[in-house]
Order: structure tokens, then sequence, then C-alpha cells
């Protein structure tokens, strides 16, 4: 089993590394919560997992001890460093990039299947996320470790979605698997996370030259919640208002909701209705 050291404050200014708030750099230091994430997401001998934000390596290891190979994806020049050293002669490798531009083809043999593991800080995990679930290349599974709020968007349903719920809800189907302390990190944040699980779909619900037209009407209802779907898409859309209405009612929708309590399918379904711009 890979034996990784706490992560405390003095360690960290040992191997070079100021936690940066900026990043939202937060190091594991409970057991617990990588082996558990490792036996969640359920990899063994001949799986591939990218690992996103791998810090000092703790679920890297957990996730090595699995059998599976991990290639990882680190912002940090000083971590990735500190990586290639401490996992040398391991079926690991890291790469010095931003997750959230990334290519999958840097990491990974072309159509290599594999799954994702990511501590992704709050500011940018729905980047993030969207950029490896909407590439042609996406992960199978993802397992990610967010903010607690972050992780409750992500899987809601109506009354209460969010545009990340629609968002990721579009390409997966996800589940909150347990809460993770701020305890359980160094430095201790002031939030407390959670683990989601995320599983692809078999085909994406929107097809890829209909994206930009879904997304743009799904942020044109969020864009002002307090409104009926009907006001807000009015506000922020050029098709005249009546249009809109025609549109809503021919989708079985009461133009009198709130975008909260649409599903991924009532947006389909008044996209496929809303006239042509």
């Amino acid at each position: 089993m890979t034996d990784f050291p706490t992560p405390s404050r003095k360690f960290l200014e040992e191997i070079g590394v100021r936690p940066s708030k900026g990043r939202g750099q937060n190091f594991l230091k409970e057991a617990w919560v990588v082996e558990r994430i490792a036996a969640e997401l359920g990899v063994g001998p001949g799986d591939t997992v990218v690992e996103v934000g791998p810090g000092i390596g703790a679920l890297t290891g957990a996730l090595l001890d699995t059998g599976a190979t991990v290639r990882a994806v680190e912002l940090d020049e000083q971590l990735a460093t500190y990586l290639r050293t401490q996992l040398a002669g391991r079926d690991f490798s890291v790469i010095q990039a931003d997750a959230r531009v990334v290519s999958i083809d840097e990491l990974l043999p072309e159509d290599t299947s594999y799954d994702l593991a990511a501590n992704l800080p709050y500011s940018s995990a729905p980047v993030i996320l969207r950029h490896f679930l909407e590439a042609e290349h996406p992960p199978e599974r993802s397992i990610l470790m967010v903010q607690r709020e972050v992780a409750l968007r992500m899987t809601a349903e109506p009354p209460d979605m969010s545009i990340l719920g629609v968002a990721i809800q579009v390409y997966a189907t996800g589940t909150v698997l347990f809460d993770v302390p701020a305890e359980a990190f160094v430095p201790k944040p002031k939030i407390m996370s959670s683990v989601v699980l995320l599983d692809r779909r078999e085909a994406p619900l929107v097809a890829v030259d209909d994206r930009a037209t879904f997304f743009q009407l799904v942020t044109a209802g969020f864009a002002q919640k307090r409104k009926t779907i009907l006001n807000s898409l009015a506000a922020a859309l050029p098709a005249e208002r009546e249009s809109v209405r025609r549109a809503l009612e021919s989708a079985g929708i009461d133009p009198m909701r709130r975008a909260e309590t649409l599903s991924v399918e009532d947006w389909l379904a008044l996209m496929r209705m809303m006239p042509s711009s």
C-alpha cells in the first residue's frame, strides 16, 4: 500500500508548496476518504484513471494500489515534480497543464477507455467538468470531490434545478455518495465537501450540432430566476414574446413556471418548439 506523508503545513513548505486559495488547494489528510473514493470508483488492473489535481498524491496512491493506471493533470509545477519523484516506477505519469483546456490526447492513446477522478475547486469545477464531459473522448465514470453546494446543484431535480444541473445531466447521471468534513483537509477550508459519482450516458441528450442553441436557451431561462420562464426568455432572446409563449405551451410547459422547475427533458422539448432566430 502506498504510504504518503500527512500534508502538514511544515511538510508542504519542505517540498516548496504554498497552498493557494486562488487555486482552491486543500490537501486531503484522512486515509479513509481516499480509500473510499478508490473503492467507489471500482477500478482495478487493466483500468485507466485520469486524475485532475492529484496534489501530493493521496488519492493517486490509493488508485494505483488497486492496480489501475493513473494519468494525472496538475497545474502546480512543484507538485508535479514531487509526484514524478514520489511515484517513480509506478504505472503513473503526470503532465503540468490546465485541466480546463488540456487535450485528452496528451494524456491517453486514442480510444482508451478511462474514468475521471478529481478534487475540484469551486471556481473551476463547472468548466473542467464540461470540458471532459463534452470531449470527443469522455470518461465512462467520474468521481469528484467538490463543495457540497456544487454537488447538490450537479445532481438536483425539479423544482431545484440549476444551469449546472442541466449542463451535467445532459451527459451523465449523478449521485452524491458521501460528505467530507472540513477537518479532513490541510489547510482546513470553510466549507463542507461532497463526493459525487457520475455515470456517462450512452449518448448525450443533446446532439453536438444543437449544443450551442440548447445552452443559449437554458442560460436565457435562468438569467432572471425570480421571473417566470416566459418573462426570462422573452427578455433574453430575440424572439417575440408571443412566439415564446406559443413555444412553451406547445412543449407542454406552463409559461408561469420558473426555470428551476424544468427538467432536462422540458428544455429539450422547448428547444424543438422555439422559432428559429
